[in-house]
């Protein structure tokens, strides 16, 4: 169907002259030659050239791919016939008050058969509207509006007659939802003349409900709670706050203030005032004293977050002590000076005094690479100061400039001649030691390369002075709509059962393109708070296409992370989708107008897309204005067909329209940390981690992390969010040397984390100590309770030593631990809740807690009470929770608590968020369904694998379930297979002076029964 018009393209660039004619053509001949119908459509080639279509073709004339070109299949008509199903739910999701009007909340939601669980509730926690909806509504019929996109209103006559119980219902529909934010953003593309006609109006809607409902597209949770509702029910919705909003005015040039906040909803979920952290920034290279100053700020809450857990004079004095046992030992692998007993002894103390192990290793670690000084110095800087800061809890970064860098690595040349490094060369170098201090310690600040996201960004230097951080990377104080693209759901068997799966490149070009459409009309239908945001609406129409976890595709295709192959089929999907997205931004602005910064007259602009066209083609010279030389792309090593070349070709002729027609969306793709709506999808990681849960090769290093983000970075509007892993063994040096490494990549940003490398994170030493002959007394709990002022007699005593569990999760991205201990009788008494990486005040306030529900517990408070009224709390951080086999999604910290403790001590299985009988170690399965699994593990295998060895004592554990085997061995030895009656070993011999401990040289006074078992 493509050869029609194919013969005439080329991956030449286009000319100016070419794109009227073009436009014409395919106005004309676009329908008969690509899309006849849905079953017959090609597989995209290299030859067929489909984003010559995309790019160059009339915007209007938007075609069906995914749900074929039959006007007669309505989506009424496909939403009926799909499958569907149930998946219970919470009533108490929904906001239902006032029941005395009817409509009762749903305890289930409907779901396409393919959705998960998991999927199935957080669509039912972000995406369904928590209000009543009015269970009658009439269509508003508007003479220059096609019938199918006629908004609804309240039908005020038919509400009236109805019983008060059915005059309200709830949303618990996905096809409900999907077709409510397909049918708004559709009927608010018509009224702004997006489309020429009805049908190219109604075939977007067909698109976009379809990339929805497959997932392929995930907008931000914004989009799907509350796009649509005033179009699909008639709602204005209350201006709560009296405060209102700001909206684009109808012909997009100005800004007015609205207070129908659902007519003109808040859809932005990227940037400004949508961030649940404050951000700051900080140019180190302006202002070095105070870069100085936030890190020993950062130094201070690191100190301070181990001091809350140990007391400030307590831990001060015990790692002195251990420094000094260090300092008495020549430097040698960690492994070697943990196996010395002098050291072994005081590691016990540290642990004794409650220091946690992470502070143990960073001295081991700084002891054996020769770096003791830098622990003492640590110490004592960030010991004198004391409380905390509202500052010293924001999301920081520090910018660094090209010239401060440079600086930095003389420095480093330079070594110990202090004639040479003097001066900004000395300064430079401290502040790169402290930034390597802080990744390697805290994982704050993170850093940005100031003239990289200035050599990249298309509007003037001066506009980017403390820009955005993350993803943005753009004018401070923007705030844009967002979705993500999600690579793996274009991924379809191969007709050969050995071979790759095949990618489905003209699909993922369609989406791009849909999305980009949707995203600029979401623009014209919302309100921003402030005005300055909606300013900046108006000036640079951001949005943001993301990309979904890319690891999936890279395990289908048998990839490894750190691979050629893997970097630029990563690349080259979000090059393609950049400019797809860029160049159906310049056909927007061809028929509808530039946004005031995208006009042709933007220097800065035209200057950027020629760059990025130059890196497309895998240039290695000829960049314009760039400090830092970008890493090319190469299409020899695309393992996908087609795309190679299909990067090439759109980015060539991307910048051609672009320098012709100017673009309406001045920032249009990113890559963002995954939101609480990539759980729709079933994905949740960020885009460019190794996605372990998929890879089966090793865990990456962090420079192949680092090259995988430069490889991807020039075809970006904005930043990469992401932060890069380092194992818990890299040396400090090492740290400093990687933000090198990835300045000169021509990344934007970096953030680093070292796994044990928050001074409170809980974590256990992964080394064998050497074994002591004196005996060592027990670790005490890292945590203590509160000391009780007063006990009163109706309070029941914890046991000294008690059972419990560790629950370890993430909650929106945050970590948390839950500890619990028990009564003899297995009820609960006491919980401990540990938040890592969060600010000291909040830990405090956390721990805090935790003492109160303890004491309430022991005093008799009824876990039920707590349970009842924690439980749907709503605060941040919330989201999908990942590492807890029953509850997936929580809307706070505490709900997410809760659940936990109810599930675990109530039974209150209908908090879970996955079936309990599918988790519990005694589920039967389901019979010949999972016949092919493997035989279940031995009881004494799995008894140690449920209880706790340290509680019921490793000895009980062989004396109840392994004595029959260790008899067996015993008498296999020579051994009379009894423990001996002093030190319960299995290693008593006959010998002639009678049965003797081989372990404890102990004699038997009960010989005969030794001499009965002989005979």
């Amino acid at each position: 169907m493509f050869s029609g018009i194919s013969a005439g393209y080329s991956i030449a660039p286009v000319s100016q002259p070419e794109i009227a004619t073009r436009r014409v053509f395919h106005r004309k001949h676009a329908r008969d030659s690509f899309f006849d119908s849905r079953s017959d459509l090609p597989i995209f080639s290299v030859d067929q050239h489909y984003w010559h279509y995309i790019l160059l073709g009339a915007i209007m004339l938007v075609h069906r791919y995914f749900t074929g070109n039959n006007p007669e299949l309505s989506e009424t008509d496909r939403y009926s016939t799909a499958p569907r199903r149930r998946v219970s739910m919470s009533p108490g999701l929904w906001d239902n008050q006032d029941t005395t009007s009817g409509g009762q909340a749903p305890d289930h939601v409907i779901v396409p058969a393919d959705w998960s669980d998991n999927a199935a509730r957080a669509f039912a926690e972000i995406a369904c509207y928590k209000g009543r909806l009015p269970r009658f509504t009439r269509q508003i019929g508007a003479t220059n509006v096609p019938e199918a996109l006629w908004r609804s209103g309240l039908d005020k006559q038919a509400l009236k007659a109805a019983p008060k119980e059915q005059r309200y219902t709830f949303e618990n529909n996905a096809f409900d939802v999907i077709a409510r934010i397909s049918g708004g953003i559709a009927y608010a593309g018509w009224r702004q003349g997006y489309f020429d006609d009805a049908e190219q109006a109604l075939n977007f809607r067909a698109e976009l409900a379809e990339l929805l409902l497959t997932r392929r597209m995930v907008p931000g949770p914004h989009i799907w709670a509350e796009a649509g509702l005033h179009w699909a029910y008639g709602i204005n919705g209350d201006d709560t706050d009296g405060l209102g909003g700001y909206c684009l005015s109808k012909d997009q040039q100005g800004v007015e203030h609205t207070e129908s906040l659902l007519e003109y909803p808040r859809l932005s979920d990227l940037g400004g005032g949508t961030a649940t952290v404050t951000e700051r920034r900080i140019d180190a290279a302006g202002d070095h004293d105070a870069a100085m100053a936030a890190l020993a700020e950062a130094a201070a809450t690191d100190w301070q977050a181990a001091s809350t857990l140990v007391g400030a004079q307590l831990l001060d004095t015990t790692l002195d002590a251990f420094a000094k046992t260090l300092k008495a030992v020549t430097p040698a692998p960690v492994a070697e000076l943990v196996a010395n007993p002098d050291i072994t002894r005081a590691i016990m103390d540290c642990r004794q005094a409650g220091v946690p192990d992470t502070l143990t290793a960073r001295a081991l670690q700084l002891h054996a690479s020769g770096r003791s000084d830098r622990l003492a110095a640590w110490a004592k800087q960030a010991s004198r100061n004391s409380g905390l800061s509202d500052a010293q809890r924001d999301r920081l970064t520090l910018g660094l400039s090209n010239e401060l860098l440079e600086q930095a690595v003389m420095a480093e040349a330079a070594g110990d001649d202090n004639a040479v490094a003097t001066g900004a060369m000395a300064e430079a170098a401290s502040l790169l030691d402290g930034l390597g201090w802080a990744g390697w310690t805290s994982g704050q600040p993170a850093t940005s390369f100031n003239d990289s996201v200035r050599d990249w960004s298309p509007v003037p230097a001066e506009e980017m002075t403390n820009a955005a951080n993350g993803a943005v990377q753009f004018v401070p104080g923007v705030e844009m709509p967002m979705a993500s693209i999600v690579p793996a759901m274009f991924l379809s068997p191969n007709a050969d059962a050995d071979a790759a799966p095949d990618f489905d490149l003209a699909g993922y070009v369609q989406a791009s393109r849909i999305a980009l459409i949707s995203l600029d009309i979401t623009l014209s239908m919302q309100h921003w708070r402030s005005q300055s945001a909606a300013l900046h609406a108006r000036d640079y129409r951001p949005v943001a296409i993301s990309t979904g976890p890319i690891g999936p595709v890279l395990k289908a295709l048998h990839l490894p992370y750190d691979s050629d192959q893997a970097r630029a089929t990563t690349s080259g999907l979000i090059a393609l989708q950049s400019a797809i997205a860029t160049g159906c931004s310049a056909e927007l602005a061809q028929e509808l107008g530039t946004c005031p910064a995208g006009s042709t007259g933007n220097a800065d602009m035209l200057r950027v897309m020629q760059n990025r066209a130059l890196a497309a083609q895998g240039a290695e010279s000829g960049y314009d204005a760039l400090g830092i030389q970008p890493i090319p792309f190469n299409a020899d090593d695309c393992v996908i067909d087609g795309l190679g070349e299909a990067v090439i070709s759109a980015w060539t002729d991307a910048s051609t329209i672009v320098a012709g027609c100017g673009q309406r969306n001045l920032f249009t793709t990113c890559i963002s940390e995954p939101t609480r709506a990539d759980l729709i999808a079933d994905v949740f990681q960020p885009a460019l981690s190794a996605a372990y849960a998929y890879m089966a090769d090793e865990e990456p290093s962090a420079l192949a992390q680092i090259e995988m983000i430069a490889a991807c970075q020039p075809y970006l509007s904005g930043g990469i969010a992401m932060t890069v892993a380092m194992p818990t063994d890299t040396e400090l040096a090492a740290t400093s040397d990687l933000i090198l490494k990835a300045w000169r990549r021509g990344c934007k940003q970096l953030s680093l984390f070292r796994t044990a490398g928050p001074s409170d994170q809980p974590w256990g030493l992964p080394y064998q100590l050497a074994e002591l002959d004196d005996e060592v007394e027990e670790q005490p709990e890292a945590v203590a309770l509160a000391e009780s002022v007063e006990q009163s007699r109706n309070r029941k005593s914890m046991p000294a030593r008690r059972k419990g569990y560790t629950q370890k999760a993430t909650v929106g991205g945050h970590k948390v631990y839950l500890r619990t201990g028990e009564y003899e009788d297995g009820s609960l008494g006491e919980i401990f809740i540990d938040m890592h990486k969060e600010g000291a005040a909040f830990r405090s306030l956390m721990n805090n807690f935790a003492v109160a529900i303890s004491m309430g517990l022991q005093y008799g408070v009824p876990l039920e009470e707590f349970v009842e009224a924690f439980t749907f709390t709503r605060f941040d951080p919330a989201g999908p929770v990942e590492g807890n086999e029953t509850v997936k999604m929580a809307t706070s910290v505490l709900d997410y608590l809760f659940r936990e403790l109810a599930i675990s001590y109530l039974g209150r299985d209908d908090l879970a968020h996955a079936r309990p009988e599918d988790v519990r170690h005694d589920s039967l399965g389901t019979g010949d369904a999972q016949g092919d699994l493997p035989d279940a593990p031995l009881a004494a295998d799995l008894l140690h694998r449920l209880t706790s060895r340290g509680y019921i004592r490793e000895r009980l554990h062989e004396g109840a379930i392994g004595k029959s085997d260790a008899q067996a061995k015993a008498m296999s030895m020579g051994y009379l297979a009894e423990p001996c009656a002093h030190c319960g070993n299995l290693t008593v011999m006959p010998t002639d002076m009678g049965p003797t401990c081989r372990t404890c040289g102990t004699r038997s006074k009960a010989g005969h029964s030794y001499d009965e078992a002989l005979g």
